[in-house]
């Protein structure tokens, strides 16, 4: 039928019956993409006929429509067949590792946040499609495994650490706040720390393989630790938007200066941010600022400091640097 109808030579009954049939693919069916991969699978599809089909009559253009749409909704339903696959062997990887290693577990298959809360007042806060693996904690240490991407709330306990395995890398702390990204087909692992400090390493048994063991590092707050698991490469630098170390209860510290050296000023800012600060003081011994701090990110204070001194700054691992010709040739005597 389809053939006739492509020639013309199909009867009324029959073209309405196509028609009809055409109109209705795909009604009543929910398939597992979501639109922007849907729309992509279209668009693909429609450019390869376009060209065809524009040169043909109007039975042939309607009959490469249909066909198109065939093929659509067919490689739609493959494309949710191996989205739904893949996220049943990575529920299926953290359900094996449940009942090899863990007793318990934590997952995240939804579109937003979730908060969970371990025995020890241990809060996790799991994004979207991650799973926490856990037993009850022993006397002597935490332990849980992480597939996916989470932020941990602490609770502070000095005899007992709390240990995050991650793919290759474990992370160390007593009571902190830190999050990690490490989700499975990811070639990096990344490690933040927002306060207190961390203990960022590889699992022992990694000595024994071919590559170089990168070692231990330790995170202290606005720092981050990048494992890259194909190099076996670990880099350390700073988090994207460092935040203040020292708040009161109102938020961040206000800082107002008033012809204040910026000296004095860059070294503040080192104690709310915990950050290194690198420059000449030599250099800037002759520089004076009058500003007020209030919401800025430090980033954006550094841009206001180096605009009045002529300088500019960069990041070189967990440092920052800051160049400066001086204040004396914008400031002459």
């Amino acid at each position: 039928m389809l053939d006739r109808y492509a020639a013309g030579t199909c009867s009324a009954d029959e073209k309405k019956l196509v028609e009809q049939w055409y109109e209705g693919i795909g009604a009543g069916n929910r398939l597992l993409v979501n639109d922007l991969q849907r729309q992509q699978i279209e668009a693909r599809l429609w450019k390869k006929i376009a060209i065809n089909s524009a040169a043909k009559p109007a039975a042939k253009r309607q009959w490469a429509r249909i066909a198109a749409t065939v093929s659509v909704l067919a490689l739609a339903a493959a494309s949710a067949f191996f989205i739904h696959r893949s996220q049943r062997n990575t529920m299926a990887s953290a359900t094996s590792l449940v009942t090899e290693n863990y007793t318990m577990q934590a997952s995240n298959e939804g579109s937003t946040i979730k908060t969970i809360v371990l025995e020890d007042g241990t809060t996790v806060i799991l994004q979207p499609h991650s799973y926490l693996l856990y037993s009850d904690f022993k006397p002597e240490k935490r332990e849980v495994k992480l597939i996916g991407a989470a932020f941990f709330e602490v609770s502070h306990d000095q005899r007992r650490p709390f240990l995050v395995y991650s793919k290759d890398v474990i992370t160390r702390v007593l009571g902190t706040s830190f999050s990690i990204d490490a989700h499975q087909d990811d070639a990096a692992i990344i490690v933040s720390v927002k306060t207190g400090r961390v203990s960022v390493s590889r699992p022992s048994a990694s000595t024994s393989s071919n590559h170089t063991d990168p070692g231990e590092v330790i995170l202290t707050p606005n720092q981050k630790a990048i494992f890259d698991l194909n190099q076996n490469k670990l880099t350390t630098t700073l988090t994207d938007n460092p935040q203040p170390i020292q708040r009161t209860e109102e938020g961040p510290v206000e800082m107002n200066f008033d012809e204040e050296q910026v000296i004095v000023i860059l070294h503040r800012l080192e104690e709310v941010y915990g950050v290194r600060i690198s420059f000449d003081e030599q250099l800037l011994e002759s520089c004076v600022l009058t500003t007020v701090f209030s919401g800025e990110s430090l980033y954006e204070r550094l841009k206001i400091i180096c605009k009045a001194i002529g300088g500019t700054f960069e990041t070189k691992g967990t440092s920052i640097i800051i160049q400066s010709r001086g204040c004396k040739e914008l400031n002459p005597v």
